[in-house]
């Protein structure tokens, strides 16, 4: 019978199993220490990245709407300037121009002011300046206020308030005809009627007759042009020969007019056709001369129609 015996191992080897054996358990603990810090410090670091990428999504969210509210100030900011700019103040300030202001009056400016007010705030077109048709304005005021002889709107680039220059019309004679006085321009426009107060400055204006029954409507022309220059020239010349006018008469003969002189028991008959004033005005004077070295005094008129040529009776 035979017995089997186990060896036992020799001390060293047991010794050296064990120190390889403690050895492993040594460094696997270390082993997976660092496996997990590092592990632990990886995710740490994503998380770190993304809570940056977080903070700077926020942080451009935040300056985007900054930006925004700022841009939005601004444009409200320009948006009320441009339409502070643009808008028309509904008073606006009347300033006479011209040689003849004289004869304009607070009261009168007033009222040109409170008409352009009234022009103004007809429309919302004449709100701001973009659309405002200012000849629109200033036809309105002529039509109105036949005295202005011109209305000039001035539209400022940085105010609101329009200014109106007005310039009244220059008073040449007093027209009578079959539906009253009027004060005529020299251009021989109807501006007002001679009962206006503004009449009762021109008492100095020559009166004229007009016998041909027509009738005048205010703002609107009367004579010709060519008429009241005649007739000023008329009354210019004689009067620089100390002959005074003393009224003067359109009668229903076409192109006719009679001047009354004062002290004279007769009357000069002119032609308006024809437009040589001054040589018209030459020939009476140089009449009435000669027949006064002749002691000869016309008792109805001196008649110088004709050209070159005078006649009496």
């Amino acid at each position: 019978m035979k017995i089997i015996r186990h060896k036992k191992k020799s001390d060293s080897n047991q010794r050296r199993q064990r120190a390889e054996s403690e050895e492993r358990m040594s460094i696997a603990p270390t082993f997976t220490y660092r496996s997990r810090r590092s592990e632990e410090s990886f995710n740490q670091g994503r998380k770190t990245e993304e809570s940056k990428k977080i903070n700077l999504a926020l942080l451009k969210s935040r300056n985007s709407w900054i930006k925004r509210g700022v841009l939005a100030l601004v444009l409200v900011l320009f948006v009320a300037i441009v339409f502070g700019t643009l808008g028309v103040s509904k008073s606006p300030t009347i300033i006479a121009s011209g040689d003849n202001n004289k004869i304009i009056s607070s009261v009168d400016k007033t009222k040109y002011q409170e008409s352009a007010a009234a022009y103004l705030k007809s429309s919302f077109w004449n709100e701001n300046k973009i659309t405002l048709d200012d000849n629109s304005l200033s036809k309105y005021l002529l039509n109105k206020y036949p005295g202005l002889s011109s209305v000039t709107v001035s539209v400022p680039v940085l105010s609101s308030k329009i200014s109106i220059y007005v310039t009244p019309s220059e008073p040449s004679l007093i027209l009578v005809s079959a539906n009253g006085a009027f004060v005529l321009d020299n251009t021989g426009r109807a501006i007002f009627k001679n009962n206006d107060p503004l009449a009762k400055t021109q008492t100095a204006l020559p009166l004229l007759t007009d016998q041909s029954s027509s009738k005048i409507v205010l703002n609107q022309l009367a004579l010709p042009a060519n008429y009241v220059t005649f007739i000023q020239t008329i009354i210019g010349q004689l009067k620089a020969k100390n002959v005074i006018v003393s009224s003067m008469t359109l009668p229903p003969s076409i192109g006719e007019l009679d001047v009354a002189l004062v002290g004279k028991p007769y009357i000069a008959k002119f032609n308006l056709e024809n437009n040589d004033a001054r040589q018209q005005a030459g020939t009476f004077l140089a009449t009435i001369n000669q027949l006064q070295g002749q002691s000869i005094t016309p008792s109805k008129y001196v008649d110088v129609r004709v050209a070159g040529r005078a006649y009496y009776q």
